[in-house]
């Protein structure tokens, strides 16, 4: 089973890059911490893992802890203390681009989950063969309905994601990254949508 949160891994031998995926962690690994601070969707990173200095800590503060056996036990148990859906989402938000109605919040968390649940069906194929057009098209139409779904995280990112690929310079773990935050709009839509 494939765990939603993301983690970068700055690697040393690899080791718990391959136990943290072996977890159902999505694990994107880094040589150094240069290579993670230029990846340029790093603060979407739940958690950085560290193995050369052993310690873990989120995109946006420092040290949380240093790294304890057995790992993924420990980093479960920070991801469930520190992640929350706040970061994520905004009611708010989402209430005033709707009439403050929740009635049809629900409707378009519903909507949103049935029209977008398997993005990376769509998407992967259209980044297999470099289709950057049809994938930044497909991005703003998710663009639009982010903010009356609430997720101004996702809107950003999706910003993001289409200068990079107007200017060609898209990668696939950037594709990747994107996909697994996703996952996780997808999993609160399919939740508050009901």
């Amino acid at each position: 089973m494939e765990i939603e949160y993301m983690l970068a891994v700055i690697e040393n031998d690899g080791r718990y890059s391959r136990r943290l995926a072996a977890a159902g962690y999505a694990v994107f690994p880094f040589k150094n911490n240069k290579s993670l601070s230029d990846f340029p969707f790093y603060e979407y990173f739940d958690l950085i893992v560290n193995e050369k200095s052993l310690k873990i800590s989120r995109p946006e503060s420092s040290v949380i802890t240093d790294i304890t056996e057995p790992l993924s036990a420990t980093v479960g148990d920070i991801l469930t203390e520190a992640i929350n859906r706040h970061r994520d989402f905004s009611e708010d938000v989402a209430l005033s681009y709707l009439d403050n109605n929740h009635n049809i919040y629900r409707k378009v968390l519903r909507r949103y989950y049935i029209e977008y649940g398997n993005l990376d069906k769509t998407i992967m194929p259209l980044f297999i063969n470099k289709d950057y057009r049809s994938i930044s098209e497909y991005l703003h139409k998710i663009k639009g309905i982010s903010l009356n779904i609430g997720a101004l995280r996702l809107y950003d990112f999706i910003e993001k994601l289409e200068m990079r690929l107007k200017k060609n310079i898209v990668k696939e773990e950037e594709v990747r990254l994107f996909l697994k935050y996703h996952a996780r709009i997808i999993k609160y839509c399919k939740e508050l949508g009901e």
